[in-house]
C-alpha cells in the first residue's frame, strides 16, 4: 500500500470528522470513483481469461452492495422464491409474481 494512502486512510478515522465507514471518507470517496471503472475492467479481465481474482471481485462486490438500495432485498426475494416459491412483486407493479427457476 503507497504511503500517501495510509496516509489518507488514517486521516479519514482521526480527528472531529472521523467517518463512520471509510468509503463516506471524502478522500477515498475520489479515489473510488477515479479507479472504480479500471477494477470493474480488471475483474472482467480475469473472470475472461480464468484467472481467479478473489479480493477484488469480493471487493466489487461489497462496493456494489453498499451502493445499491435494492440489490440485498431483490436477492433475498429471489433465494426466497427458488427455494420456497414465496413469490416476488417487480419494481412498478402490485402483483406477486413467481418464476420457475428450474427451466
Amino acid at each position: 500500500i503507497r504511503m500517501n494512502l495510509l496516509d489518507d486512510l488514517e486521516k479519514s478515522f482521526r480527528g472531529d470528522h472521523a467517518e463512520k465507514h471509510l468509503l463516506q471518507a471524502p478522500r477515498i470517496k475520489l479515489i473510488l470513483e477515479d479507479t472504480l471503472h479500471d477494477l470493474r475492467t480488471v475483474v472482467r479481465s480475469c473472470v475472461d481469461c480464468s484467472v481467479p481474482c478473489r479480493s477484488l471481485t469480493n471487493s466489487l462486490a461489497y462496493f456494489d452492495t453498499l451502493t445499491d438500495m435494492r440489490t440485498g432485498t431483490n436477492l433475498t426475494a429471489a433465494m426466497r422464491d427458488i427455494f420456497g416459491g414465496h413469490g416476488y412483486r417487480r419494481t412498478g407493479s402490485s402483483d406477486l409474481s413467481h418464476t420457475d427457476w428450474t427451466s
